[in-house]
């Protein structure tokens, strides 16, 4: 009965080091922007600069498929065109 009770007070001590191994830094949590109202009358924001609108990933997606599509484009001309001239010969 000893024995196991080691083995198992063994096991817990490795899944509690695998859990801190896997665990997300805190740095890389996504965090909320909160106001706060100070006492001077004034607002102050805290937030990561991490955390971003939806706007700006809006914008960030339209670009990079206006830049994909631009790079595929001419790759698909080329492609149909090799389609046709191979069924009209």
């Amino acid at each position: 009965m000893e024995r196991s009770k080691n083995e198992f007070f063994e096991l817990e001590a490795s899944l509690h080091k695998i859990k801190a191994r896997v665990e997300m830094p805190e740095e890389f949590e996504r965090t909320q922007t909160s106001s706060t109202f100070a006492a001077s009358g004034s607002t102050s924001t805290s937030a990561t600069s991490q955390v971003s609108s939806p706007i700006v990933h809006l914008l960030a997606g339209s670009m990079a498929g206006g830049v994909a599509k631009t790079c595929v484009a001419p790759f698909d001309r080329l492609k149909i065109l090799i389609q046709v001239r191979l069924v009209f010969g």
